[in-house]
C-alpha cells in the first residue's frame, strides 16, 4: 500500500553506566539523553542515590517512548553498546524489553528469556523503529566523499571535523577510568553535563551532514530493508 513521506520523529541518545567493577551498583545505567527533533528540546533521564532508582528512570524512558514513539533512535554506536545495555538493564530490572517496540518484538528477547543480543552494526532488532548507528552513517558519507579513510571514529573528532565543536569536559576526575566509576556520585552536575552534550552533538552532526535522510533517500531510491542501505 502506498505511505505518503513525512518528516520522521528521531530520537537523538545516548548512555552513561557504571563499570563493571563498581563496587555498589555494577553495571547500572545511570542517564539517558535523548534530544527529540519534532519538540526541539532534550530530555535527562536519571536517578541518584538520595532520589528515584535505575528501575524508575528506566519506566519513565520506556513510558515516553511508548507515549511519543519515535520513528528512529539515532545513536554513536548505539546498536553494539548502548541498546544491548538498555536491554540488558531492562531485563535486570524485571521490565519486559519488548515495550521498547510498538509490536512488542524485539530481538533476542522473549517472554521472561534473554537470548542473544549481539548486534551488528546494521541490524534492526527493535520491530517498528528504525536503529540507526550514526557513526556507521558517518564513515559511509566520508568514504564516499573520497577523503580517505577517517582517521578515527570517535564522537568527538567526528564532531570536530563536521560542526567544529568538541565535547566540553570540565571534571575533577582527569582520568577517563575514574570518571566513569565516581563522578557520577561525586561530580554530579558535569557527568550529566557529558551525556547530554553527546545526544545534542549527534543532532547537530546529523543536521549538518544529513546522515540519516541519506540513509533513507537510498532506502527510497532502491527500494529495500533499512539495513541494506549501508554497503
Amino acid at each position: 500500500r502506498y505511505i505518503p513521506d513525512y518528516n520522521l520523529r528521531k530520537w537523538y541518545w545516548d548512555m552513561e553506566w557504571l563499570p563493571e567493577g563498581h563496587p555498589d551498583y555494577p553495571n547500572a545505567i545511570t542517564a539517558i539523553a535523548v534530544y527529540d527533533n519534532y519538540s526541539g528540546e532534550s530530555k535527562l533521564y536519571t536517578w541518584s542515590l538520595e532520589d528515584k532508582s535505575e528501575k524508575e528512570m528506566l519506566e519513565a524512558f520506556v513510558a515516553d517512548m511508548q507515549e511519543q514513539d519515535p520513528d528512529m533512535l539515532i545513536a554513536w554506536w548505539g546498536l553494539k553498546s548502548d541498546i544491548p545495555k538498555l536491554i540488558e538493564r531492562l531485563f535486570a530490572n524485571d521490565i519486559d524489553p519488548r515495550m521498547l517496540s510498538p509490536h512488542k518484538e524485539v530481538k533476542g528477547v522473549g517472554h521472561k528469556v534473554l537470548g542473544n543480543i549481539n548486534y551488528s552494526n546494521i541490524e534492526q532488532p527493535i520491530k517498528g523503529r528504525l536503529c540507526l548507528n550514526l557513526d556507521l552513517a558517518f564513515e559511509r558519507q566520508w568514504m564516499d566523499a573520497q577523503r580517505g579513510t577517517l582517521p578515527s571514529a570517535s564522537l568527538d573528532y567526528c564532531a570536530s571535523v563536521s560542526v567544529g565543536e568538541t565535547k566540553k569536559k570540565e571534571s575533577k576526575f582527569t582520568d577517563r577510568n575514574e570518571f566513569f566509576m565516581k563522578a557520577w556520585e561525586e561530580d554530579t552536575q558535569n557527568y550529566l553535563e557529558y551525556c547530554m552534550q553527546d545526544a545534542e552533538l549527534l543532532y547537530k552532526i546529523d543536521e549538518e551532514m544529513g546522515l540519516s535522510e541519506g540513509v533513507l533517500a537510498i532506502q527510497k531510491l532502491v527500494k529495500t530493508p533499512f539495513e541494506d542501505c549501508f554497503f
